[in-house]
């Protein structure tokens, strides 16, 4: 089995990036794809037939495709990747969604322009796609590349929420429900008194470490 996706582009960039909960292999005698269990974690595995070129720039678009979209790996790959051939691969096709959206992250994560005459026609594609992952309602359109920006953070700080079953599970919660229903568990052990006399004390106790923290200040601007 070969590594496609970000385990080929873990070891061909040498990020040394811990391992994802599931790797990419194509299987040489495999005919369906399917999930196999390798040690503690687990392999998806492609069918032999489905061609995988061995690019560095084609493997981007396939762990995209197969992985989603990883910006960790992202912001230290385009550390190390060769602009001229970068730019060139997004040319030869620049209204595939796949390299619409590397040439998005490229220029969104590094703040650098690639050598790229904007496009002109096409429809709008999301960048996270809302199926798989928690976005902003109303993303940013970029003209230039046709992507719209619908992450949930900027460039200094994007966390990613794909929608496991686990976390969808959750969402489904209402917080403020299951919080009323457990204080009532509790009935009449916890009356206002006790809530008023609780918030008194905590209310005391934070005054009380402030004025202490504002005296050692004094003291040490007296010393100085």
């Amino acid at each position: 089995m070969k590594p496609i996706g970000y385990s080929y582009l873990n070891k061909h960039y040498r990020l040394l990036l811990p391992k994802l909960g599931v790797d990419v292999y194509q299987g040489s005698n495999a005919d369906v794809e399917g999930f196999q269990q390798y040690g503690a974690s687990k392999r998806k595995i492609i069918p032999h037939h489905k061609k995988m070129i061995d690019s560095p720039y084609e493997q981007m678009n396939i762990a995209i495709k197969y992985q989603g979209i990883r910006l960790h790996f992202f912001a230290a790959m385009f550390k190390l990747i060769n602009i001229e051939e970068f730019t060139q691969f997004i040319l030869n096709k620049p209204n595939s969604k796949y390299n619409r959206v590397l040439w998005f992250l490229y220029e969104w994560i590094t703040d650098k322009k690639l050598d790229i005459p904007d496009l002109t026609t096409g429809n709008y594609i999301q960048l996270f796609e809302d199926k798989y992952y928690y976005t902003i309602e109303n993303g940013n359109k970029n003209k230039r590349t046709r992507v719209i920006n619908n992450a949930i953070g900027t460039r200094e700080f994007c966390p990613t929420v794909r929608k496991t079953p686990q976390i969808k599970k959750i969402a489904g919660i209402n917080v403020y429900d299951t919080a009323w229903a457990e204080i009532q568990k509790l009935g009449d052990a916890l009356s206002a008194d006790i809530i008023g006399r609780s918030i008194n004390y905590l209310y005391t106790k934070e005054t009380k470490s402030s004025t202490e923290i504002e005296r050692e200040q004094i003291k040490a601007d007296i010393h100085h």
